[in-house]
This record gives structure tokens, C-alpha cells and sequence, in this order.
């Protein structure tokens, strides 16, 4: 149920991301709270070393998307940039 929860919740987001990406990447990047634990990776798959696990509630500055849209990258509020996937 939970993966479930965040697969939606990041889906939403990146969806919202890719409504709005063009204004809000001119901008800075859209801010979301991170809403069940995710892996931050160093790259755009699950081949790639996690950086760190962004706790629920974490703000998280999303300013890209890898290719297939899959992935977002962005900034946590510690300062670390890296990749979480909604469906993982």
C-alpha cells in the first residue's frame, strides 16, 4: 500500500512538473514535500548508489526530469541534488 501511495503522490507531482516545467524551471524549479520515504539517487535508476533516504514531509525543489519522465531530479532541503522515482 505504501509504494502505492508513493507512486501516486509522485506521479502527481511529476505530472504537475511536466504541466508546468517550462515557467516554474525558468523560475527555480517546483517545490513538493516528499510524501512517504524515498531513495535520492545519484543518477536517473535504481543502478545508481542512493544518496540518502528523503523522509516524509522533506521539501524537495524539483527543477528536471530524466527522458522517459520517470525520474525527477532536484534539491532536497539539506542541500543534496539528486533523482527519486515515483514508481520505486
Amino acid at each position: 500500500m505504501n509504494r502505492l501511495k508513493t507512486c501516486l503522490s509522485l506521479l502527481i507531482v511529476l505530472t504537475l512538473l511536466g504541466m508546468f516545467a517550462p515557467a516554474a524551471l525558468a523560475q527555480g524549479g517546483v517545490t513538493a514535500s516528499i510524501s512517504n520515504n524515498a531513495n535520492l539517487r545519484s543518477g536517473p535508476g535504481t543502478q545508481y548508489p542512493s544518496l540518502g533516504v528523503l523522509q516524509h514531509g522533506t521539501p524537495f525543489t524539483l527543477t528536471g526530469r530524466d527522458s522517459t519522465g520517470l525520474w525527477a531530479y532536484g534539491t532536497a532541503s539539506t542541500g543534496t541534488t539528486g533523482w527519486v522515482a515515483p514508481a520505486i
